[in-house]
C-alpha cells in the first residue's frame, strides 16, 4: 500500500506521477502489428485525437474512469472498455521514441486530490454532454441487451436458467466489430 500512496503523491509530500493516455484505437493497431506477422505496415504515429473534443480539450475524466473500474464495485465489471490506455512516464518515453504522438504531442494526468491535473485540461461542457449521451443510450437500450422471458403461468418466476426468447432458435452469425475483429453474435440482427 505504501507504494501506491507514494506513486499518487500521498507519502512524504512528493508530487504524484504523470500518466499518459494512448487512444484505444491506436493501441489495438499497434498490438495487431506486433503480434501478427502478416501485418507489414506500422500503426503510424500515436493519434490521440479521438480523446479530444472540438475545443482541443480532453473529453474523458481518465482518473475517475480508471478509479471506477478499479474500486467501483460489482456493477463496474459491465462497463465498456476505456477508450484509452494509461501508461507511465517510462512506457510513454519508450513508445514515443518509435511512434511519435501527432498532431497532439501528449495527453497526461496526475492523480491529485481533490482534483486530478490534466494536460490538456478537461472540457467540462463536452464531458457533461458525452456523459448525458451515454446515460441516454443506456436508458434507451442503445447497444444494450433486453432479455425477454416467457412466463406460462402465474406461479412461474424468471430464473437465470430460463433461456431468453430473444436468443431461442436464432442462428449464430458472424459480424465485424468496430475494430475489425470477428466475433460470434447470436440473437441480434
Amino acid at each position: 500500500s505504501s507504494g501506491i500512496n507514494a506513486e499518487y503523491g500521498e507519502a512524504g509530500g512528493s508530487s504524484p506521477s504523470w500518466y499518459y493516455l494512448i487512444s484505444r484505437d491506436w493501441a489495438l493497431k499497434w498490438k495487431a502489428y506486433i503480434t501478427d506477422m502478416e501485418i507489414d505496415s506500422t500503426p503510424g504515429p500515436i493519434d490521440n485525437s479521438s480523446l479530444l473534443c472540438p475545443h482541443n480539450q480532453l473529453m474523458f475524466d481518465a482518473a475517475s474512469d480508471i478509479t471506477k473500474r478499479l474500486y467501483g464495485g460489482p456493477n463496474e465489471a459491465n462497463l465498456p472498455p476505456l477508450p484509452f490506455f494509461p501508461v507511465n512516464q517510462t512506457q510513454w518515453t519508450a513508445i514515443t521514441k518509435k511512434y511519435p504522438a501527432q498532431p497532439i504531442p501528449e495527453i497526461r494526468f496526475q492523480f491529485n486530490k481533490p482534483q486530478p491535473n490534466y494536460e490538456p485540461p478537461l472540457c467540462q461542457d463536452c464531458l457533461t454532454a458525452r456523459m448525458e449521451e451515454e446515460m441516454n443510450k443506456k436508458q434507451n437500450f442503445v447497444n444494450g441487451y433486453l432479455v425477454i422471458q416467457q412466463i406460462t403461468s402465474l406461479t412461474d418466476t424468471p430464473s437465470s436458467s430460463t433461456t431468453p426468447l430473444s436468443t431461442k432458435n436464432l442462428p449464430a452469425r458472424n459480424t465485424k466489430s468496430r475494430y475489425g475483429l470477428r466475433q460470434k453474435v447470436t440473437g441480434k440482427k
